[in-house]
């Protein structure tokens, strides 16, 4: 992961040590961009930062990965682990000053455990096998599981808590309201956790103000701008011009040459950013069904080329993985699975061995008769996406298939 920040100006050295300014608003760019802030039906990683900003969740991670509270004081479990029973702050507010309490978190996840086979579908997976949330008084909550389910932390960690006065109106029949909820409808978004958003923006500037309601320690700043970006290029030289405080993230090219000007400071460390390649897996699919074959995806992977697009689309930056995990996720999942080598010999034997023969134009055919030709969408926000595609499109063509790259905005891509 790559942050640059700029630095004070007045002093001698650029450090994180340097003393904390409190008010004004931090100025921060970012070429990711939020594709709602309904969190019924947003996807984005974006959408996903500010859903943590402003709306509590029963708990979080700290700096080091570990769980601990957010909303929530404290915790147990039943004895056969089917039931959680956390107690909550009691002195949070929601931004148009009504309380957060118990209820407000019943109400959302017994919404979610209703719908979750519809309009609620997006968040369902953070109450997996949850059969109902109880509010027995204002700081407690009380969650009952169909069975002991041994991730429920990590899960609540993205369980948004909603305001019940505010979503429970809209909620219509069948949850239908659920998906076309505006959460700024009234103007500004009602948020409870450290800040809410006062004006949206999905390709400009989102502004978010702290919640004088917050349950926690207070947020430093007064407020945040988050300003979208269409390029790496235009949101840098805005940070160079002074038009912005800090990014989110650095193309890896680059990383070199910001971490030698004194004026700012380019924080390196471990990413859950990950190149991955999903693929269309559906059974139901009436074409290419030679990609439901698990020896086509490996050898697939067997000739993908990690260490090239590390050294060429990361500069270096990176590691190669066989899974979506990064080093970050190490306590709690192997991340230690090796990828297979690069070895083209070896992904055409695999190929042939599956009896994927070659036409005539030397391009493989599927048992359907259909031609190894597939079409790659790759989403314009992603860094580095048109490079890696071409690496892959050179390697995967000596085994006989044919790729053609899609490029779409990053809402309409996933």
């Amino acid at each position: 992961a790559y942050e640059i920040y700029q630095c004070d100006w007045s002093s001698d050295v650029c450090s994180s040590d340097l003393a904390i300014k409190e008010g004004g608003i931090l100025r921060m760019g970012t070429v990711s961009n939020p594709d709602s802030l309904n969190p019924f039906v947003g996807f984005s990683a974006l959408s996903y930062i500010l859903w943590t900003e402003t709306y509590p969740t029963l708990v979080q991670y700290d700096e080091q990965y570990q769980i601990v509270g957010d909303l929530a004081d404290s915790w147990e479990t039943s004895a056969d682990g089917k039931v959680w029973t956390f107690t909550i702050a009691g002195n949070g507010k929601w931004s148009d000053g009504q309380p957060i309490t118990a209820d407000d978190a019943a109400f959302t996840g017994n919404l979610i455990i209703k719908y979750a086979n519809g309009p609620a579908a997006m968040m369902a997976p953070f109450l997996a096998h949850a059969v109902k949330v109880e509010a027995p008084d204002p700081t407690t909550v009380v969650i009952t599981y169909e069975k002991p389910v041994a991730n429920v932390l990590p899960q609540l960690q993205q369980f948004f808590i909603m305001p019940k006065h505010v979503v429970e109106p809209i909620v219509g029949a069948n949850g239908k309201g659920l998906k076309k909820w505006d959460p700024m409808s009234a103007g500004a978004q009602v948020g409870g956790g450290s800040f809410y958003i006062e004006k949206f923006e999905k390709k400009g500037t989102t502004i978010l103000k702290k919640n004088p309601g917050y349950y926690r320690t207070p947020a430093h700043v007064d407020a945040v701008g988050l300003t979208v970006y269409q390029n790496a290029d235009a949101m840098l030289a805005a940070l160079k011009g002074g038009q912005l405080d800090g990014v989110d993230t650095v193309p890896p090219t680059l990383a070199g040459q910001w971490s030698e000007d004194p004026n700012f400071t380019l924080q390196i460390g471990d990413s859950s950013f990950l190149y991955d390649i999903p693929i269309n897996s559906n059974p139901k699919k009436k074409d290419h069904k030679e990609l439901l074959d698990p020896k086509v995806r490996l050898a697939l992977s067997t000739a993908t080329d990690r260490q090239q697009i590390i050294d060429t689309v990361l500069a270096g930056y990176g590691v190669p993985s066989n899974t979506l995990l990064t080093p970050l996720s190490a306590p709690y999942m192997n991340t230690d699975i090796a990828p297979p080598a690069y070895d083209i010999d070896a992904a055409n034997a695999i190929l042939d061995d599956a009896g994927y023969a070659r036409g005539a134009d030397g391009i493989r055919v599927g048992p359907d008769g259909s031609k190894f030709e597939w079409e790659v969408i790759t989403p314009d926000n992603v860094e580095g996406i048109d490079r890696l595609f071409e690496i892959l499109k050179t390697s995967w063509g000596e085994l006989g298939i044919t790729v053609t790259q899609k490029k779409l905005d990053s809402t309409a891509a996933f």
